[in-house]
Order: C-alpha cells, then structure tokens, then sequence
C-alpha cells in the first residue's frame, strides 16, 4: 500500500487484518504528532514521518507549510517545499514571493532551482525578477542559464532580456572595481565585507553557504 501511494482512509479499513489496520491509522496520527512542533532532535523521526503521510497521500499541506516556515532542520523544510511546490500550493508561492529574500540560502536556491525547471513556475519567477521582488544576483548562473535554454519561446525571450541585461550591468560593475585589486589588502576588512555580502551564496574556510562555488582557492589566483 506505501509503495502504490493509496489512501489510508479508503484502504487501510479493507484490509484482512482489523489489528493491522489500526496499527496503520495509530502510525499516520503519530506521524502528523511527530511534524507538529519538531525539534532538531527529532530529525530522523520526522523524515520517516514524512515518508508515512507522502506514501499514503495524506492530506497533509498546511501542516508542511508550517514546518517549512519555521526554524527546524533544512533537510526537512526542503522536503516540504517540495512537496508544496510539486502540489503547486499557491499559499506557499505567496509566501517565496515574500521571503525569497529573507529566508535561508539553502531553501531559496532550492526553491528557485525547482521553479526554473517548469514553465508555469519559470514564468512567476522571472515576475518576481520583474518586479524587483527577487534580485538577480540570488540567480545562479545554472538557474539564469537554464531559463534562457526553456523550450518554452516566451520563457527563454524573458529571460535573455531579464537576465542578460543584468549580466551586462555585473560586468560594469567588475570593471569598476578592478582597479581596487591594486590597493593594499585589508584582510579583516574583507573577511567582514565577505560575510556581508557574499557568504549567502559562497563559502571561504567554512564561513559562508555552498550555493555557487567554494571560492577559497581564488586567493592563491592574480587577476
């Protein structure tokens, strides 16, 4: 029954064993009790609780958009998200559009890494790009590039126009800031500058996420 996907509620009283069934009922409430409230503690019990409603086809949206809103592990909020992205709950684009810049790099890469990959969803995003919602500096040169190669016309048309003209500003701006790599090097001055403003998306000696490349070695690297 776990690996078809079926209703517990329509199924699970038609089994031969009444003993077994209920054991199945008791799991799934244990389960919904589990993700309410969890704590990092928790973390392996809630992925096998996870496991139990997504195999089941429990309803189980608002309680995903609960924990994908809040503070517990990333694996399990990742999960959610793609839960509720893959059932195209429109609550939780509401809340991407709000938090796409607040929330963890981790989810945010996540989310618009799922988004690029359809065209419904690739559309919303190059809205939100549009509207200044998301910058486009928190596109990944994969996610940009992705969107310009849709097989969607419109899709690709936007976003050569969205993300190529902001390639070409990014471009400026390095020019602009080339000749600061002749100045004498600060370096407490840029571990702080590095934190500010680029460990969303890179790491250097463990500080900062992995979302574009470990840019470590680029110190031991001239211009």
């Amino acid at each position: 029954h776990l690996s078809a996907g079926r209703r517990p509620d329509r199924l699970v009283d038609k089994l031969a064993s009444r003993r077994l069934a209920e054991h199945l009922k008791q799991s799934i409430t244990l389960a919904k009790k589990t993700l309410n409230g969890v704590q990092e503690k928790q973390f392996p019990s809630a992925l096998h609780a996870m496991m139990i409603l997504e195999g089941f086809s429990v309803p189980c949206e608002q309680l995903y958009a609960t924990l994908l809103q809040s503070s517990v592990n990333e694996q399990i909020r990742g999960r959610a998200l793609d839960f509720l992205l893959a059932k195209k709950n429109q609550a939780t684009y509401q809340w991407l559009k709000q938090n796409v810049g607040t929330t963890s790099a981790p989810i945010r890469n996540r989310a618009i890494d799922r988004m690029t990959r359809s065209v419904e969803t690739a559309s919303r995003l190059l809205d939100w790009i549009e509207d200044g919602t998301l910058p486009t500096t928190l596109v990944s040169i994969e996610q940009g590039d992705r969107l310009q190669r849709s097989n969607d016309s419109e899709v690709a048309a936007r976003a050569k126009a969205i993300i190529g003209a902001a390639r070409a500003d990014r471009k400026a701006v390095i020019a602009e800031y080339r000749p600061s790599l002749r100045q004498i090097a600060d370096l407490k001055q840029g571990r702080r500058v590095f934190v500010q403003h680029c460990a969303n998306c890179h790491r250097i000696d463990g500080i900062g996420v992995v979302v574009g490349p470990d840019i470590s070695d680029r110190r031991t690297k001239t211009p």
